[in-house]
């Protein structure tokens, strides 16, 4: 039997240049899925016409300047334009509470980074590939 492969996209969207390579790097053998990256917010919404399956979005977007919107606020305007991209929010920090409430009311999951060579992420797009394509194999 032939293994199903899809043809979708991964946004990784960070201000951490490090960070995104090594994502890119980690999630680059998921079969059938391209992987683009983003330093800002406002470049992935630039590019949300594509409509990614899965956004991975840095939480604490800081960016170069001051006019960068963080991931709440870009959160808002992806769920604006189409509710049914998944995002992801990656954050450094550890704030249980904050994790809480926007799993509760925001339908979104939260991962902390847990260092660069952390495969946590990679593990975790691959669980949610399966559930939404059982025959998908990485």
């Amino acid at each position: 039997m032939k293994a199903k492969t899809v043809n979708k996209e991964i946004f990784l969207v960070d201000d951490d240049p490090m960070c995104l390579e090594v994502l890119k790097y980690q999630l680059h053998e998921l079969k059938g899925y391209k992987i683009s990256v983003f330093q800002s917010a406002e470049e992935c919404l630039k590019q949300i016409h594509r409509k990614p399956e899965f956004i991975i979005l840095d939480f604490n977007l800081d960016g170069m300047i001051e006019t960068n919107m963080d991931g709440h606020q870009a959160l808002g305007l992806i769920h604006n334009y189409n509710k049914n991209i998944e995002v992801i929010f990656i954050s450094g920090e550890h704030n249980f509470e904050l994790l809480e409430v926007y799993e509760k009311f925001r339908s979104v999951e939260f991962l902390v980074k847990e260092g660069f060579g952390s495969p946590i992420i990679k593990d975790y797009i691959e669980s949610r590939i399966q559930s939404k394509y059982p025959k998908y194999i990485a």
